[in-house]
């Protein structure tokens, strides 16, 4: 939710995570959202609600600093297993989190550590940039770069263990 993920654009990056966030808040009584810019963002967010009105909530916060890590920060310090994250994010990542936390990768690793060996994070890339917050071969990690109606089925068929991203690709009709 910083400030570059309101990046204009025919469609803006925040509405793309906020419409995310809260189909995947109504679909499963397990999700977490946790909208972050250097902090984890406090919202009171209902599955119960109109999606259009978690949309909104989650489009207007914004405009400070870029931590991927604040969220799973959160996760430490609230010492809340999951079993998959998924950050939506522009990858660019500069500053330090609510908790200390500097950077995604040592914070992911450390989440593993400590809580969650087996936990696999899914990062979403919407926006142009190359970088990434950690190396394309770090374990538990698997990268999506721009977003697609197939999002979704490549996580699920992910979390299954049912194929690598490049299988998934090849099973696109187009």
């Amino acid at each position: 939710m910083s400030g570059s993920i309101h990046y204009p654009s025919k469609v803006r990056y925040i509405d793309v995570a906020a419409i995310f966030a809260g189909a995947l808040l109504k679909a499963s009584a397990r999700a977490i959202v946790l909208p972050f810019e250097t902090d984890v963002v406090k919202l009171d967010l209902s599955p119960k609600l109109p999606l259009m009105q978690m949309v909104t909530q989650l489009a207007a916060i914004g405009g400070g600093g870029t931590a991927v890590s604040a969220p799973v920060s959160e996760l430490i310090e609230r010492r809340q297993r999951v079993d998959v994250f998924i950050g939506i994010t522009d990858n660019v990542e500069w500053a330090t989190d609510q908790h200390g936390g500097v950077g995604f990768l040592s914070t992911w690793r450390r989440y593993r550590e400590r809580l969650a060996p087996r936990a696999q994070a899914f990062l979403i890339t919407i926006a142009p940039y190359c970088q990434a917050v950690a190396p394309a071969d770090e374990p538990g990690v698997h990268f999506i770069y721009g977003w697609a109606d197939h999002v979704p089925t490549y996580i699920a068929q992910s979390v299954r263990g049912y194929a690598g991203q490049v299988e998934a690709v090849r099973q696109v009709r187009l």
